[in-house]
């Protein structure tokens, strides 16, 4: 719709997936719950306490050994430049392209790089879903899965993705004031201003249309050749706009342990 603004087309996107969310919640509550927390947490809210660990010490292990394969301590760049076309270039050419690459992992690796990939492969072991973004100075960070939506076509690729931010409300009364009639409160936050962007790919000009809105008005427009925001899933299902998880696949297991925890604590 012409006159539909960002925030109600992420309200449609989101509420196709509702039960994707409850699948990564459920998930999330017997592994690592501050993952993904149940809809209408606040901060000053408690999580529920698993009743065993072993299953968090698997994630945090399983995603500790992937970071250290996908990023290694030994200073070397994890990465390589080469010719677009596949052609091995001069040695000239192949000397400025090593230097250039050892630039550019001395810029990320000065950045939040480590810290933002493991917590990122956590997500995607535990929800399935994350929202990697790259900033201008090479910095990084995440969003995680109930602030952003994604439409993907048959065979995967994305075609638009709608995210929130959130903006810090200089306005004392803001911290004390009620959640906005008609906004979910998973998206609301006492203190700050939610701001939705949305980038949607237009394919006969090969780029990304940027768009970002704040209080039902547009406040930038851009557009992108190559995004910097990559929503990374841990498995792919054929037609599915979002991924399933690794404990998704094991859950029957996790739930089982847990079960079992709780009755051998409460029956201590």
């Amino acid at each position: 719709m012409a006159n539909q603004t960002l925030a109600d087309r992420f309200r449609t996107l989101d509420s196709q997936r509702r039960l994707k969310l409850e699948r990564a919640r459920d998930a999330a509550r017997i592994t690592i719950p501050s993952l993904l927390p149940p809809e209408g947490y606040g901060e000053n809210e408690s999580l529920y306490k698993p009743y065993s660990a072993i299953p968090a010490r698997g994630v945090t292990a399983m995603a500790s050994r992937m970071l250290s394969a996908l990023i290694p301590l030994n200073e070397q760049p994890f990465f390589k430049f080469s010719l677009e076309s596949g052609v091995k270039p001069s040695l000239e050419i192949e000397n400025y392209l090593e230097v250039l690459s050892y630039q550019l992992y001395t810029k990320i690796k000065s950045q939040n790089l480590r810290e933002t990939v493991f917590l990122a492969l956590q997500h995607l072991i535990v929800v399935g879903d994350v929202l990697f973004i790259i900033e201008d100075d090479m910095s990084t960070r995440l969003i995680r899965l109930d602030h952003y939506v994604v439409r993907r076509d048959v065979i995967g690729s994305i075609k638009e993705i709608i995210f929130v931010e959130y903006e810090l409300n200089e306005d004392e009364e803001s911290l004390y004031g009620t959640f906005s009639a008609g906004s979910p409160h998973s998206q609301t936050k006492m203190g700050y201003d939610p701001i939705y962007v949305q980038c949607v790919y237009n394919e006969k000009k090969d780029e990304w249309g940027f768009k970002k809105e704040k209080n039902e008005e547009v406040i930038e427009t851009g557009k992108y050749k190559v995004l910097p925001f990559i929503p990374l899933r841990w498995g792919s299902t054929v037609g599915d706009n979002y991924g399933r998880s690794h404990c998704e696949d094991i859950i029957g297991d996790i739930s089982a342990l847990e079960a079992y925890s709780e009755a051998l604590i409460e029956g201590l």
